[in-house]
């Protein structure tokens, strides 16, 4: 269903198409500086991705490596990555939010979270 509040929203974005390229490349950057974390088993799993989805860090508590549990971290590692993608995604959303200036595009939280 379309609806009429975003026309006025969608002919300023359209209006200002010429310096969008500009605001895109910003908000890479933005998120190029960003952290999400994610985490499992109670903190013994960390990781922290930037905003353009490059893993900075991942820790590993000794106690789980001690143990041998490869299946326990086989499970609990992407547990930890997708937490923090989850939260890349979020970012994303309210970064492309801001660059449209609040209009809502139908569609676009389903588009950033595939």
């Amino acid at each position: 269903m379309f609806n009429f509040k975003n026309l006025s929203g969608l002919s300023q974005l359209m209006m200002n198409a010429g310096s969008i390229t500009e605001r895109v490349q910003q908000m890479r950057q933005n998120l190029s500086e960003e952290v999400a974390t994610g985490s499992a088993a109670e903190g013994a799993i960390h990781i922290e991705v930037t905003g353009a989805g490059e893993v900075r860090k991942l820790l590993i508590h000794a106690s789980l490596i001690e143990h041998g549990a490869t299946d326990q971290l086989e499970q609990l590692l992407p547990q930890a990555i997708n937490e923090a993608l989850a939260k890349v995604r979020q970012m994303h959303i309210s970064k492309v939010r801001e660059l449209t200036g609040g209009i809502d595009l139908p569609g676009l939280d389903d588009l950033l979270k595939s």
